[in-house]
């Protein structure tokens, strides 16, 4: 069982890999998904990408903490360990506010591709473009944290550097805000999809998964102002290091879950839904259908929500009458596809009377 107790340097260490491990393979999945699946790697996914090449930098630090004494008291460690384990803590959380800036910004791009309505497209770039420049203004404030930045690792730590507790009290409070606004924005995005409402509590359930790494900032942000507020640093930051491996990694997981539902749809569901409209045929000696649509697997019906696109779908109907005129007009309906595609119908109805032919 893994302890989280300050100084249990081995089982904090252990969670850290376990957690990150978990991510990538999550991540992978995802981009398996996107690539071999969908055929098509969207802006979620190339900056999701990013943000695991920072979580690998993040656990690239954590043996290096441990080895140089994050985990055990101060009283144990000579100089050259303090100095540079903190050191070592520094680089960590640089990548960290890096990764989680752009996790959260590949779940809005994520939004965008489903979004169909103008002032939820508008809403979404403001939204987006505000948490990416968090992210890169915080990673910028912690590189410069101290100044110079040598004092990070020096005895006189922390004199010459910011408030780094209000400092992490800010972010913490952002990134709850923005844990809950990622949460909450799909539903009147998802509502204007005409698809069953259990699909769409579906839907809205998997998004609201990331509420979950809500409860990682609140235990981040409890361990970072134990370690910072008390003297043996090394001892209580372990925690910290922990919790900041859960958070990113959890961002990432929750993140890349929306497109694992596909996956398991794919290999689990089956593609049942293939030849729905062919009933359709054969309904009266004096009726015909001309039904062009394009016959697809159950990977392709999921590309078609994957890509986020509106496919378009065309029915052609005939009616043998006599010459009357006809004034129905062309609808056009966004519904949900075969599957979960969103697909764009548009409707047909071709009158005619011996050799005339009359469309509408």
């Amino acid at each position: 069982m893994i302890s989280i107790a300050p100084g249990s340097h081995q089982s904090l260490q252990i969670g850290c890999y376990v957690i990150f491990s978990v991510a990538m393979v999550v991540v992978c999945l995802r981009l398996y998904v996107r690539q071999f699946l969908v055929r098509k790697l969207g802006v979620d996914d190339y900056l999701i990408i990013v943000a695991s090449l920072c979580s690998i930098g993040i656990i690239v630090t954590v043996p290096y903490m441990f080895n140089l004494g994050i985990g055990r008291h101060m009283t144990e460690l000579t100089e050259h360990q303090l100095l540079y384990g903190r050191k070592w803590a520094w680089v960590s959380q640089i990548l960290y506010y890096l990764a989680l800036g752009l996790a959260k910004t590949s779940m809005v791009a994520l939004y965008m591709r489903l979004a169909s309505d103008p002032m939820h497209i508008r809403f979404l770039w403001v939204f987006g473009a505000i948490v990416f420049c968090h992210g890169i203004a915080v990673t910028i404030v912690t590189i410069d944290i101290c100044t110079p930045i040598s004092i990070m690792w020096s005895p006189s730590f922390p004199e010459g550097c910011i408030d780094i507790l209000d400092f992490n009290y800010f972010n913490a409070a952002f990134h709850i805000f923005t844990d809950i606004m990622l949460a909450i924005i799909p539903i009147p995005i998802l509502r204007n999809l005409q698809m069953n409402k259990r699909r769409k509590i579906g839907l809205m359930i998997v998004f609201a998964v990331g509420l979950l790494t809500i409860a990682t900032t609140v235990a981040r942000q409890v361990t970072n102002a134990i370690s910072l507020l008390r003297p043996d640093f090394p001892w209580y930051w372990s925690a910290a290091e922990l919790c900041t491996c859960l958070e990113v990694n959890m961002g990432l997981i929750c993140t890349s879950v929306p497109a694992l539902r596909s996956l398991f749809k794919v290999y689990f569901g089956g593609s049942s839904n293939n030849n729905n409209n062919n009933k359709k045929n054969n309904q009266g000696d004096e009726s015909y259908e001309l039904n062009r649509k394009q016959t697809s697997s159950g990977r392709n019906d999921f590309n078609r929500f994957e890509r986020g696109k509106k496919q378009v779908r065309t029915h052609f109907f005939g009616r043998a009458s006599r010459l009357t005129s006809t004034s129905n007009e062309s609808q056009d309906d966004i519904i949900p596809g075969e599957t979960d595609g969103v697909v764009q119908t548009t409707d047909f109805l071709i009158s005619y009377e011996g050799g005339g032919t009359t469309h509408k």
